[in-house]
This record gives structure tokens, C-alpha cells and sequence, in this order.
């Protein structure tokens, strides 16, 4: 599996102080497999068809929250356990190249879906 994150620090809206900023991300994955969290598209998502470069690709907002539940009783004392939740403001654009699984996932409002298709549209050709 490949991550990579590109972040971009803005003067933070309605501040007068310069050196009050906010930083978003953009995150690229790829995988040969799309079975784990954040790759997967949960079964209760508002998912808009859509394309990259001419293959299929599927649109959704909301996001994963994660969090480790204690269990006394598992060896590491708890696991992950990961819920999705539509009412995240997270854009993820998936789609498929070959055996390669891609994910564009991004919070960050400046960036619209048109946006992000494009993105997309410009990693693989």
C-alpha cells in the first residue's frame, strides 16, 4: 500500500494575525486490495457515480471514525474499531486501475468534487 498526503497551510479565515493558519490534506492511497479502512466504501453511504479517465469510479462524502475499545480480555488490551459516518464533511473519490485500488480523500472545503475528479483525472492516465 502507497499513502502519500499533500497539506496546504492558508491564513486562517477572519484573523487579522498572519501567523494564524489552518492546514488541510489531500490523501492519495493505492492497494492491490480494497478490503480494510479507508478503502472501503461502507454499505450505508450516499456513493455518486462518476468517472477517471473513462473507468469508473464512485463519489461519496463522510468519513471513517476510528477509535480503540479496551478489552481486558484481547491481547493488546482493546482493538480498532471503525464506524462510517455520513455527517463528516470528507470527500473521497475511489476507483480502480488495473489490479491497482486508488483513493483520493480530502476535508478540505476549498477543494469541490469536480476538483478532486480532476485531481484524479491527472495521476493515472
Amino acid at each position: 500500500m502507497l499513502i502519500l498526503t499533500y497539506l496546504v497551510t492558508r491564513p486562517l479565515p477572519g484573523a487579522s494575525d498572519p501567523s494564524l493558519t489552518s492546514t488541510e490534506s489531500i490523501t492519495l492511497l493505492q492497494s492491490q486490495a480494497n478490503d480494510f479502512v479507508p478503502m472501503q466504501i461502507a454499505p450505508n453511504t450516499n456513493v455518486t457515480d462518476t468517472q477517471v479517465n473513462g473507468l469508473p469510479a464512485a463519489y461519496s462524502m463522510g468519513g471513517w471514525d476510528t477509535e480503540f475499545v479496551k478489552d481486558s480480555t484481547a491481547p493488546n488490551g482493546g482493538k480498532m474499531v471503525s464506524s462510517w459516518r455520513n455527517d463528516l464533511p470528507v470527500k473521497n473519490l475511489y476507483w480502480q486501475v488495473g489490479e491497482i485500488y486508488l483513493a483520493l480523500i480530502t476535508a478540505d472545503g476549498a477543494v469541490s468534487q469536480q476538483e478532486l475528479i480532476d485531481m484524479a483525472n491527472s495521476i493515472v492516465k
